[in-house]
């Protein structure tokens, strides 16, 4: 490890591959009496990671050394999903066709998720189903043991499959019929959720699968890092990703793209978009432009510009429903607008991801306070990921400091 000299003091540094190196600061501070304070953690680093590396201002994203396009526009879902848990793809088609009857071949408790299913408020929000449900998970893994942490992760990933499946099927009234089949995992998922017009649409399917990999890990962001801090306590895999799913719930994380929905359907047309745009740069109360910028990339997310070739197909090919065939012409036309206007470009304002998951989403059938739960559908990918990567090293106990700005000490008047 490399030494950096800061005001006089040695620190190490940890060199990266790519990207910025890290120092550790512990050194300094003992000389100063000082610790950092970084609120968001935007400049802290909590680990060290060979699994995703992205570079913001440049709209690059790197999955295990492939850059996401080269990865979607390549591989299939479950080729990616080998990819992030085994550090590189498949040398060859036995080995990727063994992985997926690996897959295929767990054993989950179907039965336990659907009493759970049965229970809960249909009302309820789609992410506390999901939720109540995984919860249940961690209680038929408990009683398992699992000859890997490979092993173990492979059952996680089956299990939200289906436990997605299942909480979309309750939300919509569509009975759930588990589908056990060899087939992918988009397909799969399609043929239990989606009309057969749509899971039979065979671009629509290739579309959602592109999603799907476009999801499957983003770094430390708030629901991994969640399920990292989690897990470095010595909870277990499923107990880290309950915690996971809770902190994917928030509307600044996975619940992005159902923001841009109702956004979407708030404009209502496209001769609305120009008034609209104008109340956004006019910063008119509760007027927001969603689905562009991101807190990482000042750049066009790469993720939006690989979906968006994909996307033209579900948005504007499938005549499906005469409702949501507006939502992307609406899109197209904020886009327009907004990519030509010297007020975006110059604060860097770009469509992300979330921009067109979400009218993706609603074409495929999927309703919009559900959006999130596809979204777990595939980071519970990289979060396994993680895990694997957190627990095979030192696994530290993840605890911040503070900066206590409350009263002196006070003594209690009698």
């Amino acid at each position: 490890m490399r030494k950096f000299i800061i005001d006089g003091v040695e620190c190490k540094v940890a060199k990266a591959t790519i990207g910025l190196d890290g120092f550790e600061a512990s050194e300094l501070l003992k000389k100063y009496n000082k610790i950092f304070i970084d609120e968001g953690f935007v400049n802290t680093a909590s680990c060290r990671s060979k699994i995703t590396y992205i570079d913001g201002d440049a709209g690059v994203l790197v999955h295990r050394g492939y850059k996401i396009e080269d990865i979607v526009t390549n591989k299939t879902f479950m080729e990616t999903m080998y990819m992030i848990l085994n550090e590189d793809f498949a040398v060859n088609e036995s080995e990727q066709g063994n992985f997926e009857n690996e897959f295929h071949g767990v054993d989950i408790d179907i039965d336990g998720m659907l009493k759970i299913a049965n229970i809960v408020e249909k009302n309820s929000h789609p992410m506390s189903i999901l939720l109540a449900i995984f919860s249940g998970v961690t209680t038929s893994a408990s009683t398992k043991k699992f000859p890997s942490n490979k092993e173990k992760a492979l059952y996680a990933i089956k299990s939200m499959l289906y436990a997605v499946a299942i909480c979309i099927c309750k939300i919509t009234g569509k009975e759930f019929t588990p589908d056990f089949s060899k087939l992918s995992y988009s397909q799969l998922f399609a043929n239990m959720v989606m009309s057969r017009e749509i899971s039979g649409d065979k671009s629509a399917i290739e579309c959602f699968d592109k999603i799907l990999s476009l999801h499957i890990d983003h770094g430390q962001n708030a629901s991994t890092s969640t399920m990292r801090m989690i897990c470095s306590t010595g909870c277990d895999l499923f107990g880290g990703i309950c915690g996971a799913i809770s902190s994917l719930w928030g509307v600044l994380h996975g619940g992005a793209n159902e923001a841009v929905l109702k956004m979407i359907d708030s404009i209502g047309s496209v001769d609305n978009v120009a008034p609209f745009i104008e109340n956004v740069k006019n910063k008119v109360d509760g007027i927001r432009l969603m689905g562009f910028g991101h807190r990482i990339y000042k750049n066009y997310d790469p993720r939006a510009k690989v979906l968006k070739g994909y996307a033209d197909y579900v948005m504007h090919d499938m005549k499906l429903d005469v409702e949501s065939d507006f939502r992307g012409s609406v899109a197209n036309e904020i886009e327009r607008i907004a990519l030509a206007d010297e007020y975006f470009a110059s604060r860097k304002l770009f469509p992300n991801v979330d921009f067109y998951s979400g009218i993706i989403y609603s074409k495929l059938g999927i309703p919009a306070n559900a959006f999130t739960c596809i979204f777990a559908l595939s980071r519970v990918v990289g979060w396994c990921s993680q895990w694997m990567e957190a627990v095979s090293g030192e696994n530290k106990l993840q605890r911040p400091d503070q900066v206590y700005i409350g009263e002196k000490i006070r003594v209690i008047k009698k």
